[in-house]
């Protein structure tokens, strides 16, 4: 039989261990709650989160649709007007546009994070922040911007296996894209935002990048967008110009003084794309514009 002694050391060492294990679960937890999670955005601010946010409200359509790609869409709480995709998307509530959110619809649905552009400014960010939401400036400027957004949002949100998965795909088809193209000759390329206003895609702005990569050259040397006179038009004479629905009437660009004397013109080599959004707004469906784009600038290549 066991000793009275050895019974009482036995049942003392396993309390004494039953502590410890106890212990070491309590500070784990508050060690987790403690820390958040922190995340540098787009303007180098870093944001502490307490927690992984469970409603978000999207200013920037781009990452909304980023969002939904990887499987976070039951967090997405309010979008703009402006978010038009996925379906789903239109039947959230709408919290007004980039710059200008109704900031009491916005709070009334209690988000825990709210992801804005630069374009908004700091009264709106600050006044958002007061309500104690904390923001995130998630708008990609450059295709370097649209890889950290998915990388930040599937952080987040606590989807990495699916942004990893999304940005290695979009990897993949630029590089197919810049394979396809890199013996070929740059074709000379003119984005029109606006034809009544003359409205142009210059350097540095995301539709640059998408006519580098489909093998284009914009003859826009200026930066951003920006205004061509008709002499402008003239001396830069483009090969091909690209241009969307909600640019403007192309019969009436035909007519133009300037327009109409360029070899785009008169070889009637003017394209329009299916939609702005797949040009103009950095998400997963980037791939779909750059396709357009590549069949029109290359139409002897077979692209898929």
């Amino acid at each position: 039989m066991l000793s009275t002694r050895y019974i009482k050391n036995l049942i003392i060492t396993v309390g004494f261990l039953t502590l410890l294990l106890t212990l070491s679960s309590c500070d784990h937890s508050a060690s987790t709650k403690e820390e958040g999670l922190t995340v540098t955005d787009l303007m180098g601010r870093r944001v502490t989160l307490d927690k992984k946010p469970q409603r978000i409200v999207s200013l920037v359509p781009s990452a909304t649709e980023i969002l939904f790609e990887i499987g976070a869409k039951d967090m997405v709480v309010g979008v703009t007007e402006f978010d038009t995709y996925p379906e789903e998307v239109k039947r959230l509530p709408k919290v007004g546009g980039f710059k200008t959110p109704n900031l009491e619809l916005l709070v009334s649905l209690k988000p825990d994070l709210a992801i804005i552009s630069r374009i908004i400014g700091k009264e709106v960010a600050y006044r958002i922040e007061s309500f104690g939401i904390p923001t995130l400036v998630l708008d990609s400027e450059k295709l370097d911007d649209l890889f950290y957004v998915i990388d930040t949002l599937g952080k987040i949100t606590g989807r990495e296996k699916a942004s990893r998965a999304l940005r290695e795909r979009l990897e993949r088809e630029f590089s197919h894209f810049r394979s396809l193209t890199r013996n070929l000759p740059k074709v000379k390329v003119l984005h029109i935002a606006s034809i009544r206003e003359n409205f142009v895609a210059g350097r540095g702005t995301f539709i640059d990048e998408v006519i580098n990569m489909a093998g284009g050259e914009n003859v826009v040397d200026a930066k951003g967008f920006v205004k061509l006179s008709v002499e402008e038009v003239l001396r830069k004479n483009p090969e091909v110009i690209i241009t969307s629905p909600h640019a403007g009437r192309v019969e009436d660009l035909k007519r133009l003084p300037g327009y109409r004397e360029t070899d785009a013109v008169k070889n009637n080599r003017i394209c329009i794309i299916s939609s702005d959004d797949i040009i103009a707004r950095p998400g997963p469906r980037i791939v779909l514009g750059i396709r357009e784009v590549l069949r029109c600038l290359h139409p002897e290549l077979k692209v898929e």
